[in-house]
């Protein structure tokens, strides 16, 4: 299921799969992967008030105050008047103008005896212009008012949602995005909802908070519903949405797999393997892990459920858990946990390999990888992150580029800290990672004195750099829509520790200017022919100015988008990168209550873009005759991209034309 939800926290948050055992004595979870897309890629995002301490400093910006005409009618305020700390944000996307808010407190401990504050629920049907408030219609039965914890939208038929309130064991449908809405009491704790992709009034809530685990399904969207299975540790749709995975908890404490074919609300399973600690499912690849020894597990994977094939680790060392952290042309990446200190990435061979075993090969050691309760104890990382994570990014839209946080120098007492991280980039799939060079000026022109023979390159913020209580920057942002084009928060210097910056890349990463200097929320749109940045309030207080670039970010305009200084928590896009209408979420000063400010930038373009305002552009770059980027099997893409100064406007309905042209193998293109 393709979930497409915003919720504002801690400033973004990753959606990983936590294979948590609610009731059964489990020590450690041993495998995680992302479930959906990172975070910056769905069409939902968790945002928090967060109201911590600011830091004021005096603006370094340089940017023109006469911005070219603007309509008069292009910015729209709307204040919710609700004191939650917590909003989520959901664009239902596919041509839809229903965006969906759900205002909440955290909830981090549904079973604490505690009182939670009730939900309230926003629907905008005309793209963000209005918004309506629903709260009425998610009345208990006793007058009082639900505590909705999520929303899920049904991936085929986007009208279709079900929200969930797990204290008071409620659900409510929708089958017209919101307009009307049904509540359902139900015996059970609605935990984790899952669609059957082909058909509109079938789901499946597994109840994680019952000795049992039971799993039940309805087939009529929610208004009946049996007992599918019973001690179901997790539970997923393959890729083909057809076939039905279930983990099954056995009193060992171990579980088996089991499968159904055709008709997954048959019953007829089929087993796959048992003694199975933990399980992950990516497409039409299975992994689960079984216990090795006391305190090592193996890694095994099947594909489209064939024989399983165990993953071969180049190492000595432990293996105490596992990350997918991405799967790319049948070769994985995966973090594996040594140790409380030590994570080191691999790249398998093809996945596809005829024999019984899976090679993988160190890529980057001492990765920075978080494991709950496994990496990282007793430190403000275990304290502050809810879910595990690798500080590592795929740029969108291109194959084989990552960029990384590796920590260089492990430190004293568990104290981690940007000091100790650094940043490595790789081209080829991780074959092999290099130090991102820094630029030779800053924004204003001035030389900046960085040599990589000095251990001095540039350093970018991710995942860490997130939830960092002194920082909480924005992690990298990249598109399929426009390809090749990077926007980051970065450090120049021998760390991550720095003063930080604006950074472009309109080359894939390969190089970088700086674009404006100290902290902002950022965003592309327009296929990347527009950029946008905002001050980030812990740095630059508050502000009613948003910057613009239309041409990379060489040169930025500042128009107000209110008459009030608002204090801002993120700055969004519809997801795709193709509009040219913005969304911040934020407050007044004097005390937190949520406003939503839509602004669409269109009329900041003269003129819409002519064949002459494209050019052809492939990441493979050739230096002193040698490609830095390598091509893929004798092949490389070609895109056509605006050129970087035309200021045009690409249109939301414009389609990058991509070609494929011959090119020479490398090593790269042969199993390692």
């Amino acid at each position: 299921m393709v979930l497409r939800i915003l919720f504002i926290t801690s400033l973004f948050s990753n959606f990983l799969v936590l294979n948590v055992i609610a009731n059964y004595n489990y020590e450690r979870v041993t495998l995680y992967g992302y479930e959906h897309s990172p975070p910056g890629r769905e069409r939902s995002l968790l945002l928090n008030s967060d109201d911590g301490d600011e830091i004021f400093a005096d603006s370094n910006v340089r940017h023109k105050r006469d911005a070219p005409q603007i309509k008069d009618n292009f910015t729209t305020v709307h204040a919710l008047n609700d004191t939650h700390k917590q909003l989520m944000v959901h664009w239902v996307g596919e041509g839809s103008d229903v965006i969906i808010c759900l205002a909440r407190d955290p909830v981090s401990n549904l079973a604490a005896p505690t009182n939670v504050n009730p939900s309230a629920v926003y629907i905008s049907y005309d793209y963000g212009e209005s918004f309506e408030n629903k709260t009425e219609l998610f009345k208990l039965d006793n007058g009082s008012y639900s505590s909705v914890e999520k929303f899920y939208n049904h991936p085929n038929f986007n009208t279709h949602f079900v929200f969930t309130d797990t204290r008071n064991k409620h659900i409510f449908i929708t089958t017209n995005h919101g307009k009307n809405i049904t509540r359902i009491r139900v015996n059970f704790t609605p935990s984790e909802v899952q669609f059957r992709e082909l058909h509109p009034r079938t789901i499946l809530i597994l109840d994680k908070a019952s000795s049992d685990r039971e799993l039940y399904y309805s087939i009529d969207f929610g208004e009946s519903f049996q007992v599918f299975d019973q001690h179901v540790k997790s539970f997923v749709f393959a890729n083909s949405k057809q076939d039905l995975i279930l983990q099954r908890m056995l009193p060992s404490n171990l579980s088996s797999i089991y499968y159904t074919k055709s008709s997954p609300l048959a019953r007829y399973f089929v087993w796959l393997t048992k003694d199975v600690v933990d399980m992950f499912v990516k497409g039409d690849y299975i992994f689960f892990t079984k216990k090795s020894t006391s305190e090592d597990h193996d890694l095994f994977v099947s594909y489209k459920f064939k024989k399983a094939k165990q993953c071969i680790f180049d190492t000595q060392l432990r293996r105490q858990a596992y990350q997918i952290v991405d799967i790319t042309n049948d070769r994985a990446l995966v973090s594996v946990s040594h140790n409380d200190m030590t994570s080191h990435l691999y790249v398998s061979e093809s996945l596809g390999v005829k024999e019984d075993t899976i090679r993988f090969t160190l890529s980057l050691p001492y990765v920075l990888s978080y494991f709950p309760n496994t990496t990282w104890p007793d430190t403000w990382l275990h304290h502050v992150a809810e879910e595990p994570f690798t500080d590592l990014y795929k740029v969108e839209g291109l194959t084989g580029i990552y960029i990384a946080s590796q920590v260089a120098h492990v430190p004293p007492s568990l104290n981690l800290g940007p000091q100790h991280l650094i940043t490595k980039v790789t081209f080829d799939h991780g074959r092999s990672w290099d130090y991102i060079k820094a630029p030779e000026r800053d924004n204003e022109g001035q030389l900046i004195s960085c040599d990589l023979a000095a251990n001095c390159s540039l350093h970018l913020s991710q995942r860490f750099s997130q939830l960092y209580p002194d920082t909480r920057t924005v992690s990298i942002l990249s598109s399929k829509s426009a390809p090749g084009i990077l926007v980051a928060t970065g450090v120049i210097g021998k760390s991550l520790k720095g003063h930080f910056g604006v950074y472009i890349s309109t080359d894939a990463g390969l190089t970088w200017k700086q674009a404006l200097k100290d902290l902002y929320f950022f965003n592309m749109g327009d296929h990347g022919g527009i950029l946008t940045a905002v001050k980030y309030y812990k740095v630059r207080r508050e502000t009613r100015y948003i910057l613009y670039s239309t041409n990379e970010g060489e040169k930025w305009n500042e128009i107000p988008f209110h008459d009030e200084e608002i204090r801002l928590y993120g700055l969004m896009t519809e997801p795709g990168e193709n509009t040219t209408i913005f969304t911040m979420f934020g407050s007044l000063p004097d005390a937190h209550r949520w406003i939503i400010v839509k602004i669409d930038l269109q009329s900041v373009f003269k003129n819409q873009c002519k064949p002459e305002d494209y050019k052809d552009w492939t990441p493979s770059t050739v230096i002193n005759g040698q490609s830095t980027i390598p091509c893929n099997m004798g092949q490389q893409s070609v895109y056509k991209r605006r050129l970087g100064n035309a200021s045009c406007y690409n249109g939301e309905n414009y389609d990058s034309p991509i070609s494929v042209q011959p090119c020479e193998c490398t090593a790269v293109d042969y199993e390692w």
